[in-house]
């Protein structure tokens, strides 16, 4: 790490950037502090403001942390650092605070990456109603009109929605996956008004729990306008909201089991609607076609036959985001290449490519159709 550039960031240094690079990291103060040899104290400081880091503590700092020296220069710009508060978490309590806070971190470079790219190619415009908001109240019967009305306005055709991801990145919102380390962590959303960010969890890889994340997340941003982590009724608002939009009601309830179950007839159901066996028996509960007993009684063999962890009916690999892979398709046709990248974001390369979800190698570097659309 240059020393040099470091002298010329040391009197411009923006102590929100060191906060953001820790927190990415996923370190505490008093790890940092060790890793670059001062006190948990200096570090606070740092990232108070109160106190500037030495030029050579800034390369030390840049250099643990894995982050241009740049990256900690004030530029004036306006930032959008998010908390934990501003953010749609499932649970407040099954991730640490920590896992939180560098989830949080992740999609506020995400969402830093997107503004730099969006300064030289056309991002899909953000299409998101902002007349479909709910209150605590509102009945899961309006909630289900919400999902409907949203089909509507997005002109979805009857039956299963063929991509869930492409459908929000067409509609403007950016989707990322993001791999915790953590089991613990599910999707969350992050409502910047300029254009939402989802981050998936990358770590169960199944499809069809993926699929329905993300319309949860995007449940979320229709309906709620201020987010209130771990909120049990919006949870399930939001729940309600994602059976509802990928699984119509009244282009499925004949197909739900009645009375019983019929557990080929399942996997079949699965295959066709992208959801999984446990999403598909819920919906059948909140439908009527199964009461109770018979939905306890099918959870029960699905526990017995291990399929609450491992369902029949593999669907392959989840969803993959487009949208920022198209932007670099398009900034390859322009000339830009992986270095130039990383210099606009002010990213390191490991760091770019966790972001844009592509290997270093896997940046395309020869001419490509630009294309800004994603159907």
């Amino acid at each position: 790490m240059s020393v040099d550039a470091a002298r010329a960031v040391a009197p411009i240094f923006d102590a929100g950037r060191l906060k953001l690079a820790r927190e990415a990291n996923g370190l505490l103060k008093s790890q940092l502090a060790e890793l670059v040899q001062v006190t948990p104290a200096a570090i606070g400081q740092f990232e108070s403001g109160t106190v500037k880091p030495s030029a050579t503590t800034l390369a030390q700092l840049a250099l643990a942390l894995r982050f241009p020296v740049e990256f900690f220069a004030f530029t004036g710009e306006p930032r959008q650092v998010p908390t934990i508060s501003d953010t749609f978490f499932r649970s407040l309590r099954s991730a640490r605070q920590s896992e939180r806070q560098r989830a949080v971190a992740h999609a506020t470079l995400v969402w830093e990456v997107v503004r730099r790219l969006e300064e030289r190619v056309r991002f899909p415009e953000l299409d998101l109603p902002a007349d479909l908001h709910v209150s605590a109240s509102t009945s899961l019967g309006e909630i289900e009109e919400v999902a409907d009305e949203l089909r509507q306005r997005w002109q979805l055709k009857p039956g299963p929605v063929p991509h869930v991801i492409r459908l929000l990145e067409v509609h403007g919102i950016v989707v990322t996956r993001y791999r915790s380390g953590s089991d613990r962590l599910d999707a969350f959303s992050c409502p910047f008004p300029e254009r939402p960010i989802v981050v998936l969890g990358d770590d169960k890889g199944a499809f069809d729990r993926s699929r329905l994340d993300a319309a949860h997340e995007l449940g979320h941003l229709v309906m709620h306008p201020d987010p209130a982590p771990g909120d049990r009724t919006l949870e399930n608002q939001a729940q309600r909201f994602a059976g509802a939009l990928l699984m119509p009601r009244e282009q499925i309830v004949d197909a739900l089991p009645h009375a019983r179950v019929n557990w080929m007839e399942m996997v079949a159901l699965k295959r066709t609607w992208g959801v999984s066996i446990q999403a598909l028996l819920y919906r059948a509960r909140t439908l009527g076609t199964l009461d109770e007993s018979a939905y306890e009684n099918a959870m029960k063999t699905m526990s017995r036959r291990g399929w609450r962890r491992t369902e029949p009916g593999y669907l392959g690999r989840p969803e993959r985001p487009q949208m920022l892979s198209k932007a670099i398709e398009a900034l390859a046709t322009a000339g830009v290449t992986a270095d130039d990248l990383v210099r606009m974001t002010r990213l390191s390369e490991a760091t770019l490519n966790l972001i844009l979800g592509v290997e270093r190698e896997d940046v395309p570097e020869i001419e490509t159709q630009l294309t800004n659309d994603l159907t």
